[in-house]
Parts: C-alpha cells; structure tokens; sequence
C-alpha cells in the first residue's frame, strides 16, 4: 500500500481452514475500500496459514503474520501492534460480515469527536442455519455525560465482543490499551470496558452487518476448564476496572448500575464457588472468594436471585461443607439437563 489505510481489519487465524475464505472473501466485497487486512496465523497446525499467504498474494491490502500459537489475546495484540490504520476492528477468522459493514462504522464517525462506534450482532446458529440478532441498537450519537443513561438503557456492556465495533488506534495506543495475555476467559470483554474508560463520545450504529458463527457443538466439546483461583483473579480486574468507569460518573449511586454490573466480579465469584469442588483445598478457596466478597458488600445485591443469596449467605457464615455438598448437587443437576438438551438437539437435526 502506498499510503496509511483509514481501517485495519485484524483477523486471528486458528484452525480455520474451513472458514476463513468466506471471511476474507467478505471483506474483500466491501463498498468501502480504504482498509488493509492483517492475517495473523496463530501457530495453526491446518492450512490455515497457507490460504493466509494466497490472499497476501492477491491483494496489496492483505498483510500475513505467522506466530508461534499463544492464543488470541497476542494474536489480536500483534495486530494492534502492526495496524496502520487511523482505526481498527477486529473479525474473527469463522465469522463474515455483510457488503456495507466498514462503510456503516465509518459514516458514523462523521461527526469528527466520535471515538468508538458499536453496532448490532447477528447470531448464526450452524445446526439449525438460522440467523439470531444478539445485539441491535438505534443510529445515535453519545457524550460522556450522556452515556450512562444509553449505557444501561441499551445494555451496552453486556456486549462484551470485541467484534462489530470501531476503535480508533490513538487511543488504544495512547492508553496502552491490549488484550491480557493472562485471561483466557473475560479478556475481551475487559478491553472493552477499558475501551469505554478512555472515550468521551461515542456512537451506535442500527445496521446488523456483522454475522458470528456459532455452532454449538464446538464449544461442548473443546470447552476449556477454568480454575476457581482463575476465576478469583478475573472477577479482581473485571471489578477493578468496572470501578474506574463508574468512578466517572461521581453523581450517579450504585443501584444505578445493577442491570450491567453483576458482569463484572459477580458472575467470577460464583464460578469460582462453582469449581471450588474439583481444587485440592476447596475450603481454602472458598474463604478467598469469602474475603473478595467482603471487600465490597454491594456485589451481593437485591437483584441476584433468591438460591445465588442462600448460597452466599452460607459462604459468608462460613458453612463450607454445606456450600460445597449443594455446589456438588447442582452441577450433577445442570450437567444431567446439558446432556438431555445435547441429545434432544441432534435428535432435532436428523
């Protein structure tokens, strides 16, 4: 390219052989043009890498980076590192999105003191090719002080996906903003909370152009085992950073936030409980879940429904064995109901 490129698009490439044409292909359709493709090839044993090197070779907008695999967080964070655009989006490698996405995110930045633009998701189901909108949102223009009122109202920070939106690069870089190489769960929806923390305009877009692949026998199968002491960790940062942001917002009380706030700490802490069972000293881990709880009192609020309170008031009255012998009954439960849906499912698709 001879000249810098209003977006870079990065593309973590991992075993996606099988996708990734349709992605690429996607955004090589785009009405807008001014954009470069980063390919970043995570150590992918497929021929990933390989389709990645055709494309670099059919078009001058297409970079190629090949890593040793180290997962998406520094594949994403080479990228941020090597775009040249004045922003940037992420795709990922089994997604596609429609004709008009890049121009729909960057007519939004017209008016010029926008940072961050956030449009709607579209859900693909593989199993029953089906399309689901996950996120969808009203065309508007956001000030700081006007945020958290649509932050709350549209549910922003529940969308957590990297995707489907535009950064502009100064500010990722200004604030040193990457993903955290040290969650493997969490990570994106921690930089984008981080994200928020940094801009003072904003805006949301109506058009759903994006499509998220989505077939759930994929995660089933490879779903990855997060410790409590993990989730103890993520559930520290996540309120950490959710405390930044509405430390914003002096005027505005706590009870404001109870629609989005429970994502950040509360949603760790009872995982963390969960998988206490399978830690060799499960009663260590339940007075360390125990501290993080006292430490703030409002994580435990009015609307956290009636069998989330009783759990916790037996954590916090220190009746471990009696926490964990339900904490074992229930996920006996709720892995007999996944196994009964799992079947039901693939009996529906014969």
């Amino acid at each position: 390219m001879n000249h810098s490129p209003l977006i870079s698009i990065i593309i973590p490439v991992y075993k996606a052989e099988n996708y990734i044409r349709k992605c690429v292909d996607s955004l090589l359709a785009q009405t807008f043009k001014d954009y470069e493709i980063l390919l970043i090839d995570d150590g992918s044993p497929d021929r990933s890498g390989e389709i990645c090197d055709e494309y670099e070779t059919k078009d001058s907008r297409i970079r190629v980076f090949h890593k040793e695999n180290g997962g998406v967080s520094r594949a994403r964070n080479l990228g941020i590192d090597n775009a040249l655009g004045l922003w940037m989006v992420f795709v990922d490698s089994d997604d596609w999105v429609e004709p008009n996405y890049l121009q729909t995110l960057f007519e939004a930045t017209a008016n010029g003191s926008v940072e961050f633009v956030v449009s709607g998701i579209r859900y693909f189901f593989a199993h029953k090719k089906q399309y689901y909108t996950m996120f969808s949102y009203p065309d508007s223009v956001i000030d700081i002080d006007e945020m958290p009122e649509a932050i709350r109202d549209l549910q922003l920070l529940k969308n957590g996906c990297p995707v489907a939106k535009l950064y502009q690069t100064k500010i990722i870089r200004e604030n040193h903003l990457c993903f955290d190489v040290d969650m493997s769960i969490n990570e994106d929806h921690l930089f984008v909370i981080q994200y928020y923390n940094a801009i003072d305009k904003m805006a949301t877009v109506h058009a759903i152009s994006y499509n998220y692949f989505f077939d759930f026998q994929v995660p089933s199968l490879t779903k990855t085992y997060h410790s409590s002491e993990e989730f103890i960790k993520i559930a520290e940062i996540m309120s950490r950073e959710f405390a930044k942001f509405t430390n914003r917002y002096p005027n505005i009380t706590n009870e404001y936030w109870e629609p989005v706030k429970e994502i950040f700490g509360l949603q760790q802490i009872v995982k963390a409980i969960d998988n206490s069972i399978c830690s060799e000293s499960p009663n260590a881990v339940l007075v360390k879940v125990r501290d993080l709880l006292l430490q703030d009192a409002d994580r435990i609020s009015k609307p956290i429904a009636v069998f989330q309170r009783m759990r916790f008031a037996l954590l916090l009255n220190q009746h471990y064995d009696m926490l964990l012998m339900q904490t074992y009954i229930q996920i006996k439960i709720r892995n007999l109901i996944f196994v009964i849906k799992s079947k039901i499912k693939r009996l529906l698709m014969y």
